[in-house]
This record gives structure tokens, sequence and C-alpha cells, in this order.
């Protein structure tokens, strides 16, 4: 019996079948290569080896998001975590979130835009509401 081919210097998570099969399923590259714990290259070349096509970029391809539906994906985003951790929570890359959070057309914040809020605001964002102005008798007005 001959020794697999191999593709990468580290062990994979799952079997070339598995790779294909979940490539072949229409998720993309990048997502099947984050759960093998591989590149995209990588997955491309097994699919390959396979006797498969690989799709062309930007071809019809399903993001593998875990369980979670793209929908959810923004929600959590949208509630300040960071594509980090909404791809742990999801159990898929960093990469898969993001694509998801652009074709949704959510806008992307840029990095460490919500610790600054954070530290400005704290953790209540109305903390910095206009007080009444005081009169020189001492009484408050409302502007």
């Amino acid at each position: 019996m001959s020794e697999p081919t191999r593709y990468t210097h580290k062990p994979l998570r799952m079997d070339d079948r598995e790779i294909v099969s979940m490539y072949l399923s229409g998720v993309d590259a990048d997502s099947v290569g984050y759960r093998a714990g591989c590149s995209a290259g990588t997955v491309l070349k097994i699919v390959r080896a396979a006797g498969h096509q690989p799709r062309g970029r930007g071809g019809v391809k399903t993001l593998l998001a875990g369980n979670l539906p793209p929908a959810e994906l923004v929600r959590l985003y949208e509630t300040g975590l960071s594509i980090d951790k909404v791809a742990s929570r999801a159990g898929c890359s960093v990469h898969a979130v993001r694509k998801a959070l652009i074709a949704a057309g959510t806008r992307i914040r840029p990095p460490g835009e919500q610790q600054f809020r954070k530290a400005k605001l704290g953790s209540n964002p109305r903390k910095f509401t206009r007080r009444p102005q005081s009169d020189a008798d001492g009484s408050t007005t409302d502007s």
C-alpha cells in the first residue's frame, strides 16, 4: 500500500475525500481549509489531484460559517463583537465571516474602532449627554 500524497508538512484534520466532498458541495476553499487545518491552496491541490476542476474566482460558493446563518453573523458583529470573535463563535475562518458581512452589506469597522469607542464612552454611550446650563443666580436652564 502506497503512502498518501503529502500536500502540507502538518497533519490534516480531515481526509482527502472529506475535503473534496465539502468543496464540491459548494463550500469555498478558505472555509474548507480552515476546517481541515490547511490553506485554501492546499485544498485546491487536493481537489485537482482527485480529478476535479476547481471553481474560478468569484464563482458560486457557500460560505461555511459553522451552524450560524449570515443574519446571525451580522447581528453578532453589529452588537460590537470583533470579526475574530464572531468567527470563533461560528467555528469558521475570519475570512469567511468578513466575506459574509460584506455580502450582507455590513459596514466593516476599522481595526480598533470598537475599543476606541469603549474607552471614550465607557460602557454607557449616553454618559456624555449634555448637562443643563446654570445661570449666574444658580438656576438651571435647558437650552
